[in-house]
């Protein structure tokens, strides 16, 4: 099988250069072709952490999840496991969570994000403030959206995702206050 000595070859080429994003990448490609998609999805996250950028792997590890979604969040578990104190492994776990709609896990990743500050920046509270809109969390949904908007003013999307949790807050009894 050509996918098998494949593999053979890129294995050698991560033993040699286990800094060489490409390695882990092709690997990927090849586990994808035997769907072996735990390993496909673990060496996209492994190049996630090696190279000059994490921007293709990444997306790649968000396309594969279209098709391969408990894989790939198996891979990311496993990596979290092994670096709890990443909080980039638990952004991309929520953020695939919250691509299918799945706003329970992500919101899970972004409470642990924000709880051991992992990362401070105005995208976790956010998109912890959407998701919990989403699951209708509005008081939740509010207190993250304004430390949103506390770092970052200028955002549009958070002002209006604050008018939007506003009016749904009390059956929109506080439409005063979203205007």
């Amino acid at each position: 099988n050509n996918s098998t000595k494949a593999l053979e070859y890129v294995d050698q080429a991560v033993k040699l250069n286990p800094n060489e994003q490409l390695a882990y990448m092709n690997r990927s490609d090849i586990y994808g072709q035997l769907n072996s998609y735990d390993n496909a999805a673990q060496d996209l996250i492994l190049a996630t952490t090696v190279g000059k950028t994490a921007t293709t792997p990444i997306s790649k590890l968000v396309e594969m999840s279209d098709y391969h979604f408990d894989p790939v969040m198996n891979a990311l578990q496993r990596s979290i496991d092994a670096a709890p104190r990443s909080g980039m492994l638990y952004y991309m776990r929520a953020s695939i969570a919250m691509r299918h709609f799945r706003y329970g896990q992500a919101i899970k990743c972004y409470k642990t994000i924000i709880a051991n500050q992992l990362y401070e920046d105005e995208g976790i509270y956010y998109n912890a403030a959407l998701c919990q809109f989403n699951l209708q969390q509005y008081g939740d949904a509010l207190a993250n959206v304004n430390k949103a908007l506390e770092l970052k003013g200028d955002n549009p999307d958070s002002y209006v995702l604050k008018a939007r949790i506003v009016r749904y807050m009390d059956d929109g009894k506080k439409i005063d206050e979203a205007l």
